[in-house]
């Protein structure tokens, strides 16, 4: 397990066509320049061992590094490490940590600082995540100024990427306190100002450990909760980049010849969750007949105008598990049919039941359309569309309020563990359906071949075998379907012509440091 590297393959997916990588350029890249992106809103806040919302990991790593990272396609690189760790065993991890690198505030990084920061992660008295790190992380030592081990209470195959992926991992000076307001890293960019709904202000790292990087003088995030807004000032060049492009907006984008428009497959997935605590999805047999009902491929060809792939599978198709001869519940509403007849419903005895969802017009509209296709199998279904907070009390039980289907979208942790664990795992927060678990007091759906997988699955380092009990694993899942994938996003970027070298990967992290504007 020495060295042990897990590698993410991005591909490359779009029936839309649009431009899946920005083409080469000759030209040197060009110093200077202030680039501006649009925004949805502000993140919740700067501290990177606390919530920051999808808006805060696209802009911490801009500010912090980690010890190691994800190159362009999905490597584990070395990141404040000057190589990959030495693994003496499966718990432990060995960094050689890199010298004459300094924070923002003048501080050389060490060692120390690593202990620091993984430390204040584990505080449960600062960050929302202590938990999980302590129960994964056993101690963190310092062998010298610029070595630290790292010891984890058991063997975890998927630790690195979780270093990598996870903004929580990002180090701090030691000492330090205030990184809400005035967040200090060794990134190449500099935090400079924050007017909360007006603008978030970084500035070049000259002393930045990249050597001539980056290219950029300053970066301004600039919020507009209306898509609209956003598109507007990208056609009027009052922002030079809009991150997550509606599909609509991509396709106009792409008739206007000052603007470019690339896209990759993603990680951000709709779906619809099945409560299987309580009737009517307490039985297999609706869940099953409910997926068979849903013509998948209208809902994404509909919605989202041919960027978003059809979750047939638990894995996209960039992910190293996803099998292509997989595709599970293929849209047949006669079979529909006779599941719900044999469990138990008729046109006498209707089967119905209340979908709630976000009330943003993307959720509103799957939601409208899968209503529609379960009418026609005699399905009755009441879409409740609710702002954000009240669909998290449902879908969450907080409140004493609780849900029966409910239809969103969640990122992944774009890590092969958390990918695959997340929504199903016994043990996981975002498991709302109760599989092999509880839910306000009552068991969900359970299958112990399952939980029997994970435990062999978290114990082989070997990626051959791990991906065909993956490939086992799915078909367990997807038979049981406690939670339907619609589809997997693509993530789209719209910027003016003059942004150069800006990429556009699976995960949510943007880097910006070789980045550079042509004008």
């Amino acid at each position: 397990m020495k060295g042990f590297r897990f590698f993410l393959v991005f591909v490359v997916v779009s029936a839309l066509c649009i431009s899946m990588i920005v083409p080469g350029h000759t030209a040197q890249p060009k110093r200077g320049g202030t680039l501006i992106i649009g925004t949805q809103k502000d993140p919740h806040g700067m501290d990177t061992h606390k919530d920051v919302a999808i808006q805060g990991i696209a802009i911490l790593p801009q500010i912090y590094d980690s010890l190691v990272n994800f190159d362009d396609e999905g490597n584990l690189v070395p990141g404040l490490a000057v190589s990959m760790p030495e693994q003496p065993d499966p718990v432990t991890y060995v960094f050689n940590l890199r010298k004459g690198v300094k924070f923002h505030n003048g501080a050389d990084f060490d060692a120390q600082d690593v202990k620091f920061s993984y430390e204040r992660m584990m505080n449960k008295d600062i960050s929302r995540y202590w938990k999980k790190y302590r129960k994964m992380i056993k101690s963190v030592e310092i062998l010298d100024p610029y070595k630290v081990k790292i010891t984890l209470n058991d063997p975890y195959i998927a630790f690195l990427e979780i270093m990598a992926k996870n903004h929580e991992f990002q180090i701090v000076p030691r000492g330090t306190g205030d990184h809400i307001t005035r967040p200090i890293g060794t990134g190449p960019f500099k935090f400079e100002e924050w007017i909360k709904d007006d603008r978030l202000t970084l500035v070049r790292n000259e002393n930045y450990w990249v050597k001539g990087l980056p290219y950029l003088d300053k970066i301004v995030y600039k919020p507009f909760p209306e898509p609209t807004i956003r598109v507007i000032n990208l056609k009027t060049a009052k922002v030079d980049v809009v991150h997550n492009l509606p599909a609509k907006d991509a396709v106009e984008l792409k008739k206007d010849p000052g603007i470019k428009v690339i896209g990759r497959s993603g990680g951000l997935t709709e779906m619809v969750w099945f409560n299987t605590t309580k009737p009517p999805f307490d039985n297999k047999k609706v869940r099953q007949a409910i997926a068979y009902g849903i013509d998948r491929e209208v809902v994404a060809k509909s919605v989202f105008l041919g960027t978003a792939e059809v979750g047939y599978s638990l894995f996209p198709s960039w992910f190293f598990a996803h099998d292509p001869e997989v595709k599970f519940y293929q849209y047949n509403p006669e079979k529909a049919k006779e599941l719900l007849k044999e469990a138990g419903y008729s046109a006498n005895n209707p089967l119905s039941f209340t979908m709630q969802c976000t009330n943003a017009p993307i959720f509103v509209d799957q939601a409208t359309i899968i209503q529609s296709q379960l009418g026609k199998i005699g399905v009755k279904v009441e879409v409740l569309p609710l702002e954000k907070s009240y669909w998290y009390d449902g879908l969450l039980g907080r409140k004493g309020r609780d849900y029966e289907g409910s239809l969103e979208d969640s990122s992944d942790e774009m890590t092969e563990l958390q990918w695959a664990y997340r929504f199903f795992g016994g043990d996981s927060y975002y498991n709302q359906v109760a599989y092999n678990s509880e839910r306000m007091g009552k068991k969900g759906a359970q299958n112990p071949e399952v939980v029997r997988l994970y435990k062999k699955i978290f114990a082989t380092s070997d990626r051959d075998e791990r991906k065909k009990s993956w490939n086992e694993l799915q078909k367990l899942i997807l038979d049981d379907m406690p939670l339907l994938y619609l589809s997997f996003w693509q993530n789209i970027i719209g910027m003016r012509g003059y942004v150069e070298n800006h990429k556009v990967l699976t995960r949510n992290n943007v880097p910006l440091k070789e980045v550079w504007l042509e004008k």
